[in-house]
């Protein structure tokens, strides 16, 4: 089983950095939060 971490960055990235050290230490997958918001106003 895998595990994601769903973010946003909006301003300085800050947040990105942090959500990549940790996904890059455990093996997770990273997801956009504004992916997944564009996903779910298209259905």
């Amino acid at each position: 089983m895998r595990t994601a971490i769903i973010y946003a960055s909006v301003h300085h990235g800050n947040t990105m950095k942090i959500a990549k050290e940790i996904a890059n230490n455990g093996q997770m997958d990273l997801i956009l939060a504004y992916i997944i918001e564009n996903f779910i106003s298209r259905c």
